[in-house]
């Protein structure tokens, strides 16, 4: 098997073996700011077990979410210390000896949350694996979580796609948001999506278009919009909201009777507002939607069928991931410390206008002083630069071998603590 050749066991003492394979990852043992409270440690991988798969991290979001459970705000309590990190994809080196449908080879994401995604190695248990097709772009492959709630929120609500109707969305430039707009260009389905004005605007509206957009509006050109008056499009009956005050109640007001506000997100923190006449005059329904939630009671086969479709679309080109751009990450050490001291934010590259996804070649980085760079120590400098809240999704472009392999000395093998991410 593959992974014969990947790890290394050496004699301990007593003349039996140890398995001596060690990984860099992000932990924290406090709830707080994320610069303020991650570190990178150095690992051991622990042992693989009857069901546990050996996952060698390729590609991991920097999710809302993620930060949230940082933060100690998502409703997914964790223990600590814990690993951050939902979502990601990654290639199996490993299997247990009773794994079934998983191979060494295999291109796996994480579909259960809390998995500690934010590593270089880890060992999973088969039940929160999913198997991928390796010709997956693994930007696409590690934002299918994303892509899933956008799926599901256009599907269960109201028949959009079998009878036709538009769509409404807030926060259309978040990666949910641009699969929102996908996703309904593939069905057929004519979208009003709003954002929140900003410099260059005009590109950021072009770029949605391209990707499918039918109308893109400001928070203050929909308050005015004249698009439904000339009948450019039907008023929608689906509104998909992440974002609740003001930005909520303007789309309450442009949903048709019976329509209904599908709640996904709050990132203005402000409340969502009901006035009383919607609910009696234009009988709105209100619901909310968590991913996760619908994950613990959904069947395998709706699973199934969801990704399925999914990953024909992403395969046939008629979705691709959030807009994104690549960069190199040749920083160092020193670099990195420099910029702690320094406070130094928002210097990734990263045009935040628009860009929600990093894809970052990290095969020449040696930010740990070894001699190749791997995905958490990336991940961590994405965080400490301050970019960590626009869906950063951190990609490890070097595809073959593990990303470390260490001799352990006998005796030695609890995990060792370094670089904290915050002064």
């Amino acid at each position: 098997m593959l992974c014969k050749k990947l790890v290394k066991t050496v004699p301990n003492m007593t003349g039996s073996t140890v398995r001596c394979l060690m990984s860099n990852e992000i932990v924290f043992s406090n709830f707080g700011h994320p610069q303020q409270v991650i570190q990178l440690r150095k690992s051991e991988v622990p042992p693989l077990g009857n069901h546990g798969v050996l996952v060698r991290m390729l590609a991991a979001p920097v999710n809302p979410s993620d930060i949230n459970t940082i933060q100690g705000k998502y409703p997914v309590k964790v223990k600590l210390p814990h690993i951050p990190g939902n979502e990601g994809v990654g290639v199996v080196e490993e299997i247990g000896g009773y794994v079934k449908n998983i191979c060494p080879g295999n291109h796996v994401i994480i579909t259960k949350p809390a998995q500690g995604t934010w590593r270089d190695i880890g060992v999973f248990n088969e039940a929160a694996l999913k198997v991928v097709p390796n010709y997956l772009g693994l930007a696409e492959a590690a934002t299918l979580g994303v892509n899933c709630t956008a799926y599901r929120m256009l599907s269960d609500y109201r028949p959009v796609r079998a009878c036709n109707m538009s769509v409404i969305q807030n926060a259309a430039n978040s990666a949910c948001g641009q699969y929102v707009i996908q996703i309904c260009k593939a069905w057929g389905i004519q979208t009003i999506n709003i954002v929140r004005h900003r410099r260059k605007i005009d590109d950021l509206k072009s770029r949605l278009e391209c990707l499918g957009a039918s109308f893109v509006l400001t928070e203050n050109e929909v308050k005015s919009t004249n698009i439904f008056k000339k009948d450019l499009i039907h008023k929608p009956s689906l509104a998909l909201n992440c974002v609740g005050g003001k930005s909520a109640s303007q789309m309450m007001k442009h949903l048709r009777p019976n329509g209904c506000m599908v709640t996904y997100g709050g990132m203005s923190k402000q409340p969502v507002t009901i006035p009383t006449p919607v609910f009696i005059f234009k009988t709105l329904s209100f619901c909310g939607f968590w991913m996760t939630a619908w994950n613990a009671t959904a069947s395998d086969l709706a699973k199934d069928e969801m990704l399925g479709e999914l990953i024909s679309l992403v395969v046939d080109g008629r979705i691709r991931a959030p807009l994104h751009k690549k960069r190199t990450n040749p920083d160092t050490r020193d670099s990195r410390e420099s910029r702690l001291d320094n406070r130094i934010t928002n210097t990734v590259g990263v045009d935040t206008t628009m860009t929600n996804t990093v894809e970052v070649d990290i095969t020449t980085t040696n930010t740990v002083g070894v001699d190749t760079t791997v995905l958490a120590t990336t991940i961590l400098d994405t965080i400490v630069m301050g970019t960590a809240d626009v869906n950063t999704t951190v990609v490890n472009t070097k595809q073959s071998g593990l990303s470390e392999r260490e001799e352990c000395e006998s005796g030695n093998l609890s995990a060792k603590m370094s670089n904290k991410a915050a002064p």
